[in-house]
C-alpha cells in the first residue's frame, strides 16, 4: 500500500507521486528536485496519506539543504539513498501523461 504522497509544485499543475515508505518518498523527492527542470522557487511536500500529516515541505533549495546535498545536485552520501529505476519510470510516465486535478 502506498502510504505517502509526494506533491511537486513546479509548473502550472502539480505532479503527484505515491510511495510506500518515507525513504522511497524522499528518493522520489530528490529525483524531482535534482532534475534539470526544477527551479529554486519550486515547492515540494511529502504527506502521510493515512493521517494527512506533512512529513516534509519546502522550497527546492531548502529541502536539498535539509537532505544534505551540495551544489543542489550531488548527494553528500549516496549510500544513504536507495535509487532504483522504478521512481524514474513513474516520474517519466506522469510527465508524459500530464495528469490533471479534476
Amino acid at each position: 500500500m502506498k502510504n505517502y504522497l509526494v506533491v511537486y509544485y513546479g509548473r502550472m499543475k502539480p505532479t503527484f507521486l505515491y510511495a510506500s515508505t518515507v525513504e522511497e518518498a524522499r528518493s522520489y523527492a530528490l529525483m524531482v528536485l535534482t532534475s534539470q527542470y526544477s527551479r529554486s522557487n519550486d515547492v515540494l511536500s511529502i504527506v502521510e496519506v493515512s493521517t494527512d500529516a506533512v512529513v516534509d515541505y519546502g522550497k527546492r533549495d531548502d529541502l536539498l539543504d535539509k537532505y544534505n546535498l551540495i551544489e543542489k545536485q550531488v548527494p553528500v552520501a549516496r549510500s544513504t539513498w536507495s535509487f532504483s529505476l522504478k521512481p524514474v519510470l513513474n516520474w517519466i510516465s506522469l510527465k508524459l501523461a500530464k495528469p490533471t486535478v479534476g
